[in-house]
């Protein structure tokens, strides 16, 4: 069973099955599928097997934190995996899906370069994650690994004066430094 909803424009409604629902932005098209039970573990194994990836949602981890990172870009892609914090799981997927798209065309992401092409009208930034955070922020994917190495980026977008958190004049309070 699929469940499709449509965003018909911005700040507009919404189409799910029949029914108009109200969306205060677009969070562009959202496809949930219904999936029989699997445990975790073979749900990331049968992502990764199937699409070349898994993306893992902490909706508030010990810290307060709600962030959101892919496992299996290094396997498949040779790729670091990627970690985004302070956005809804649902924009974070799309985001992870354009990233993954252009890294499966073979382009490689660098730390401390800024892209434009990831979010319209900002500039991102991606930074390397301290491997000695991993175990704690990253634990489905050093399961999944287990003693294969791999480095996780965090993609940071600026607020709405293009500042970004390690600048003083920064806004946003809902992203965090992974």
């Amino acid at each position: 069973m699929r469940l499709k909803l449509t965003i018909l424009s911005l700040n507009q409604k919404a189409v799910k099955g029949n029914q108009i629902m109200d969306k205060s932005y677009a969070e562009i098209v959202i496809e949930k599928k219904v999936i029989t039970k699997m445990k975790p573990k073979e749900k990331i194994i049968n992502d990764i097997q199937k699409y070349g990836w898994h993306v893992v949602h902490i909706l508030d981890d010990d810290r307060g934190e709600k962030y959101s990172y892919t496992i299996g870009l290094t396997d498949s892609f040779k790729h670091p995996e990627i970690a985004i914090s302070g956005l809804k799981p649902d924009i974070c997927s799309l985001i992870f899906e354009g990233i993954v798209e252009t890294i499966k065309d073979g382009f490689e992401y660098k730390v401390n370069k800024e892209y434009d092409d990831i979010l319209e009208g900002y500039n991102c930034i991606f930074r390397q994650i301290s491997d000695n955070k991993y175990d704690n922020l990253f634990g489905k994917a050093t399961e999944y690994y287990k003693e294969k190495a791999f480095n996780v980026y965090q993609l940071f977008y600026p607020d709405n004066e293009n500042n970004f958190p390690w600048d003083n004049e920064y806004s946003l309070t809902i992203q965090e430094l992974l």
